[in-house]
């Protein structure tokens, strides 16, 4: 059912960065997130970062198992880490909050828990961003989103710090997002945690980035192909590749990416269809969230005839689900190459006469029950107007430059997205050894590892302290030299996150410089310094996860067939020591020894003064012995007026019977019933 219900759910996929100079090119990093300081992580720990001027980012998921892709954001201080599907359809993102009472128990993340942020700031109706029809009273914004396949989110607007990771340029910055409270549908049953709105509305992610000077108006989206999953993201600025086309965009659709379809062409015969058959209802819309392609039924119809009738040597089979009245067709091979043998070509004819070519994976899926068989991917669609969902662009990267609305497309590898960038980028791409060649700070309080320690020991890192390493340092030398290296840096990222079994946001490249070989006959190899980090929001490596590491980082590691196996030359632990759990006095030592030496001080003081008075005094005895009566009287008398304060004191505190505590704290928790704003799934 997952993309099925039209846009059942909303794919993931998104893009940021900041604005490049002409004769500069972006450079490439894996994005990750490593616990720094607020500081360090935007003055980076090398200049090779703070050049970066987008942030490059995974997508996870794909079309056939989660009918999504998504990709990790964090929100909050301290950062917590969320799933979200990228939507370029929807305006809101939103994540579940710690008080829902009806959200799902199958997303990957815990809740946000505002009162867990420091950062965090509630949004009264008040607030610009906040239309007042979505205002339950005036000290609480709220949002509610219906979708076409009866799922739907509620929740508060709240406002809190978003993070892209430490080695994205664009700094944590303080936006607006849902916090739900209510999830029904696909949304409360999906594994995602929520949604990254991608829209061109007020609330949109990139909306709120651009307003804030934290990116330029531009972001990429690129899904991997039928048998891969993930692809990838750029948020901000990048050089169109060579062979890119631009289509426009259409300014009078409100939130969508609106573009002008022209036509469908079937083996190079254009569908005999009216063109304003694409015009009708909201457009045609590109929407990263929805799945699958839906057109009006006229065109759904005259696609279908076409396709039916251009397979070659193909037979119809039933759908994979009875539920639905798929069109299918059985006898291709299971060599994705290949299928351009059995199926016609397609294409759509756009605005600017851009004629986007699509490949077999671009309008089939496979067949789940029956072997080499395929179904269209295109759909009746029940409302008026064309949706163009996630499986239309797959294994294309599609550029939204909303600063000179347009959409570019172009086809590529999703998988390996990065490097062709960075390769297209040749001579003009700007220097690699010298920005990675300073040295990071050095990590304090290591301990260190041989990767071929031969004493007969383990050589443990951790005998010491198995639960206090805040970080791990490998250096590695891996057999590239940099100038192929240097382009295949998030897929070496990725590669060791895979194979080290952790999370890509665990992982991060700090530097990397080439080490040239003795003799010329040597290939020269890359030494790379790897940073692994604890998966936020903890603050240590697990012992499992430190246990598993260091047994595979002995000697060498396989990383997949591009890098081969490299090899580790040292692993240092940077430990972050359990301070010892002081008692309830120990604070309090410093203060009493300074009481202790003022009363010596003082009572120093008195007793040379009393000498000095003792010295003084010249009188007969007689004098001496009348004065002293006369101190004595006087002293007496003194002690019974200080008696009587004593006793009215206490007979007034007799009259006190109450008690003054610190004040309470509650916190309000409101509740958000917004207007439905009944939507198709495209829709907010």
């Amino acid at each position: 059912m997952l993309a099925r219900v039209v846009l059942s759910l909303v794919l993931a996929s998104t893009v940021l960065g900041l604005e490049v100079q002409d004769s500069q090119e972006p450079l490439v990093l894996p994005l990750s997130y490593g616990h720094f300081a607020p500081s360090q992580r935007l003055s980076g720990v090398s200049p090779f970062r703070r050049k970066l001027s987008e942030a490059r980012m995974w997508l996870y998921g794909n079309v056939l198992t989660q009918g999504y892709y998504y990709a990790n954001v964090w929100f909050g201080t301290p950062p917590r880490r969320f799933a979200l599907i990228v939507d370029t359809g929807s305006t809101v993102t939103y994540v579940p909050c710690a008080t829902c009472k009806q959200c799902g128990s199958h997303h990957q993340d815990a809740p946000f828990v505002p009162r867990k942020s420091s950062t965090y700031e509630p949004v009264g109706c008040n607030a610009d961003k906040c239309p007042t029809w979505e205002c339950e009273s005036e000290s609480v914004c709220s949002y509610e989103r219906h979708y076409a396949e009866n799922s739907s989110s509620s929740g508060l607007i709240v406002s809190d710090m978003a993070w892209f990771g430490n080695t994205s340029n664009i700094p944590p910055t303080r936006v607006l997002f849902g916090c739900e409270t209510s999830e029904t549908g696909d949304i409360y049953s999906q594994q995602a945690d929520g949604i990254l709105g991608m829209g061109r509305g007020p609330l949109g992610l990139v909306t709120q980035l651009v307003e804030r000077k934290a990116m330029r108006e531009v972001f990429s989206l690129c899904y991997g192909g039928m048998d891969a999953n993930g692809g990838a993201m750029i948020m901000g600025f990048t050089r169109p590749p060579p062979g890119m086309k631009f289509t426009s965009l259409s300014q009078g659709q409100g939130t969508y990416y609106n573009v002008e379809l022209r036509s469908i062409t079937v083996a190079g015969v254009p569908l005999q269809l009216d063109e304003s058959v694409f015009r009708a209802g909201y457009g045609t819309v590109l929407d990263s969230g929805t799945t699958f392609a839906y057109l009006p039924p006229a065109a759904f119809n005259a696609f279908k005839k076409a396709m039916s009738e251009g397979v070659n040597g193909l037979r119809p089979v039933p759908g994979p689900d009875e539920a639905y009245d798929d069109v299918c067709f059985s006898g291709a091979t299971e060599d994705l190459s290949e299928l351009s043998n059995f199926f016609p070509p397609v294409a759509l004819n756009l605005g600017g006469d851009v004629a986007y070519e699509l490949s077999p994976e671009n309008f089939l899926f496979r067949h789940t029950k029956v072997k080499g068989a395929y179904c269209l991917a295109l759909f009746a669609n029940a409302d008026e107007g064309t949706l163009l969902g996630g499986i239309i662009t797959r294994n294309t990267l599609v550029t939204y430059d909303r600063t000179r609305s347009r959409v570019g497309l172009w086809k590529t590898e999703c998988a390996h997205l990065f490097s062709q960038l960075h390769a297209l980028q040749g001579a003009n791409a700007p220097p690699l050894a010298d920005e990675l060649a300073e040295q990071p700070p050095p990590l304090p309080d290591s301990a260190h590892l041989p990767h071929n320690a031969s004493d007969g020991s383990d050589g443990s890192l951790f005998d010491e302290c198995l639960d206090c390493a805040s970080s791990l340092r490998v250096e590695m030398r891996v057999p590239l030299p940099l100038i192929d290296f240097a382009p295949l840096v998030p897929d070496f990222v990725h590669g060791m996150a895979t194979a080290l079994k952790l999370e890509d946001v665990q992982v991060s490249v700090d530097k990397f410089v080439e080490v040239r070989a003795a003799s010329a006959s040597s290939p020269a190899v890359t030494s790379v310094s790897l940073l692994i980090l604890p998966l936020p929001p903890d603050d240590v490596l697990p012992a499992a996860s430190l246990e598993r590491v260091e047994t595979l980082l002995r000697g060498t590691i396989k990383v997949n067939d591009v890098f081969g196996h490299v090899t580790v030359a040292d692993v240092s632990v940077n430990l972050q020591r359990p301070q010892s759990n002081p008692g309830w006095f120990e604070p309090l030592l410093p203060l009493l020894g300074g009481v202790v030496a003022l009363v010596l001080v003082v009572g120093a003081v008195g007793v040379v003064w009393r000498r000095r008075q003792s010295m003084t005094r010249y009188g007969t005895v007689r004098q001496t012995a009348e004065g002293e009566d006369e101190e004595q009287g006087l002293a007496e008398a003194h002690e019974a007026e200080e008696g009587e304060e004593v006793e009215e004191e206490l007979e007034g505190d007799d009259e006190h019977t109450g008690m003054v505590g610190p004040e309470g704290y509650r916190g309000d928790e409101g509740e958000a019933g917004a207007e439905t704003t009944a939507t198709h799934r495209d829709v907010d």
